[in-house]
């Protein structure tokens, strides 16, 4: 088990609500899929082209 895992309930993060998380997660979810997806495919295609 990491370490990481032992003391994640203590971590700040957690004292935000999971409604709170959930509530801006739906809101800017398709925003950043859209700004996130052409980085993401540059990405690839920049890897695959070093990988060649």
């Amino acid at each position: 088990m990491p370490r990481w895992k032992k003391f994640w309930p203590e971590m700040p993060m957690m004292a935000i609500p999971a409604a709170t998380i959930k509530d801006a997660h739906s809101k800017t979810e398709s925003m950043v899929i859209s700004s996130i997806t052409p980085a993401y495919r540059f990405l690839v295609g920049l890897v695959e082209g070093i990988a060649r």
